[in-house]
């Protein structure tokens, strides 16, 4: 159980790190691994274990849970044959790769050897997501890294039980594995589904008869992704996608879910929880190193070096000739409508090779490893598992972590720009669809004052129209001058809560009121987007 006293060191060592990151503007999983292999080190300190039921029940449904809510359906559809081919595809051929390798050079036991391909062969959704934040993707990569990340667990993990099983037994069976693969990934997407529906369904009805409010709200949304994350593994079916697909389908919903209010407040603590899960989560990888390296004195340093090194180098290269040598096959055979919508160049495929991130889970699966198998024996080289999960997480999410950016850079493979006719497009829409709404009510008013209100209201919405309309024509143009209008209506809502605290200070408002106020003006902020 985990004391008071680490949950506020870990909190503490998070934000330290997190500033950290921000000072050396490099991505913050990095920093956190880093330094917690530092702290794990420091004489006299105690050595955190962190136990994979932890991960993989408490920190992984909200993660996958905010991936799939953030995930793009559409583009998501749009691109799901290269999302496919890497996250089912890429993540078997990077099994029996790195599986062959490890039984033939470092001798481990064939079903052995597969464990540890398992273990090794999906790219992290939360390494990807909080990589990604600091380095900006173009479009059609961004959707296909997310999207595979958020998908390959599911073939890993069924992949790793089958060879844990084969270890532990002493028993395997490839057409019962492929069927159970097809079968976790349906049913899990099912059921995440099916939850998602009634969730939303009692969420809507209890909001509509003004039986939740906003911290209620958030309370419910928090707790959505464990409902359809645990029925499904009870199941023995695939949480991680169940918590996936009820992401993607509640965000679709989302306007029906939440009010301003409750969307306001539940993004607020939904960016905390990420921030510390991923913290927690990375953090805990460098904290791992003293009892990874405990049972390896029978290595000699040069030789696990050399391991170590070998085993990252075949995941990384194993990545590299799935992605090139999938393009060209399908290049070959004039089936790359996917492929071709994403526009992939060599320079985007090498990005996207490089951009493979190990983390959390690797790790956790690795921890979960027995301790022996069902006659008594120790689990065949369980000790050097647990260390070559760990090098690898560190050279792909650290090596290629920092190295990533220069290579975009060298690639000059860079963030789409946007041009912001999209959003304009959207605001438009939205503010004529309000102005007919209060045309069609003004056959309805009865007093002066309704009529005066709806005057206002209509002027604010031609402005608006008029505003957003020659930007949703002027494309960068008109985005500039956006840029421009954001930053004087900042600037005055500044100046409007400094005034707010100066009259709280004298007196001239209560503290209440100031509240009230600096929160509309927070709202009215809020709503100006980005």
């Amino acid at each position: 159980m985990m004391s008071p006293t680490i949950v506020f060191w870990a909190l503490l060592a998070i934000a330290i790190f997190g500033v950290l990151a921000r000072v050396a503007r490099t991505p913050y999983p990095i920093v956190m691994v880093l330094g917690g292999a530092l702290v794990a080190v420091v004489p006299g300190l105690p050595r955190v274990q962190l136990p994979p039921d932890f991960v993989f029940l408490v920190m992984l449904p909200p993660l996958l849970f905010a991936g799939g809510w953030t995930t793009d359906v559409r583009n998501f559809k749009r691109f799901l044959e290269p999302i496919l081919l890497l996250a089912f595809g890429l993540v078997i051929f990077t099994t029996i790769t790195v599986a062959y390798f490890a039984h033939a050079f470092i001798g481990l036991p064939l079903a052995a050897a597969f464990v540890l391909g398992a273990i090794l062969s999906p790219p992290d959704a939360i390494a990807t997501e909080a990589i990604g934040e600091s380095v900006p993707f173009p479009l059609a990569i961004a959707t296909i890294l997310s999207g595979e990340s958020l998908v390959n667990d599911a073939t890993a993990l069924v992949i790793y039980r089958f060879a844990v099983a084969a270890v532990v037994t002493g028993t395997f069976s490839l057409a019962t594995a492929a069927w159970q693969l097809v079968y976790v990934s349906i049913v899990g997407i099912a059921i995440g589904l099916a939850i998602a529906e009634v969730a939303g369904r009692i969420q809507i009805a209890l909001r509509r008869r003004g039986l939740v409010d906003d911290v209620t709200a958030t309370i419910v949304s928090l707790a959505t992704p464990f409902l359809a994350y645990l029925p499904a593994e009870a199941a023995h079916v695939s949480g991680v996608l169940a918590a996936v697909a009820a992401g993607m389908s509640l965000s679709r919903r989302s306007a029906d879910l939440f009010d301003g209010e409750m969307r306001v407040t539940a993004g607020g603590a939904w960016g905390v929880a990420v921030f510390a899960l991923n913290g927690v989560a990375f953090l805990a990888i460098g904290l791992q190193l003293p009892s990874l390296v405990a049972g390896l004195s029978a290595y000699r340093p040069a030789t696990l070096a050399t391991y170590g090194a070998i085993t990252s180098g075949i995941v990384i290269a194993s990545r590299f000739v799935w992605i090139f040598g999938s393009v060209f096959i399908r290049r070959t055979l004039g089936r790359l409508r996917g492929f071709r919508e994403a526009r992939l160049t060599w320079r985007g495929m090498v990005v996207m090779s490089w951009a493979g991130m190990r983390g959390i889970v690797t790790l956790a699966a690795a921890l979960a490893l027995p301790a022996a198998t069902r006659d008594g024996t120790p689990f065949p080289g369980r000790d050097l598992i647990l260390f070559l999960a760990f090098v690898t997480i560190v050279v792909t999410l650290v090596g290629q972590g920092l190295t990533l950016p220069f290579i975009m850079r060298k690639l000059d493979v860079v963030e789409d720009q946007d041009d912001g006719t999209d959003i304009a497009r959207g605001r438009v829409g939205a503010a004529v669809a309000a102005r007919e709404r209060l045309r069609e009510l003004e056959a309805d008013f009865e007093s002066v004052e309704e009529w005066t209100i709806a005057g206002r209201l209509i002027a604010e919405l031609d402005q608006r129209i008029d505003h957003f309309g020659r930007d949703a024509g002027a494309g960068l143009d008109g985005v500039a001058a956006h840029e421009r209008d954001l930053a004087l209506r900042r600037e005055l809502y500044g100046v409007e809560r400094a005034a707010l605290s100066k009259m709280r200070h004298s007196g001239e408002i209560t503290d209440r009121a100031y509240r009230d106020l600096t929160y509309e003006i927070d709202l009215a902020e809020a709503r100006l987007g980005v």
